[in-house]
């Protein structure tokens, strides 16, 4: 029963923001965004010692492991 009257407490209160400052875009962007950020306590990291080479690298072979399990028998041969 607390936590329902603190949820339509919170629930309220942020309509309410949102209303009175519909016309102003930069306050509903960081609004929203401090509203759904992470609660985490650890904060991502990305090693230094990496390169963007190993980050696009990362991602393509992202795509082609996508695209080898939706279509077995691929028309073309990707590279990696």
């Amino acid at each position: 029963m607390y936590k329902k009257a603190l949820y339509d407490a919170r629930t309220a209160y942020y309509s309410a923001l949102i209303e009175e400052n519909k016309n102003n875009p930069q306050f509903l962007y960081s609004t929203v965004a401090r509203l759904t950020k992470s609660h985490s306590s650890v904060e991502p990291s990305i090693h230094l010692t990496l390169s963007s080479n190993d980050f696009m690298t990362f991602f393509t072979n992202k795509i082609v492991a996508i695209r080898e399990k939706k279509s077995p028998d691929p028309p073309y041969k990707y590279y990696r």
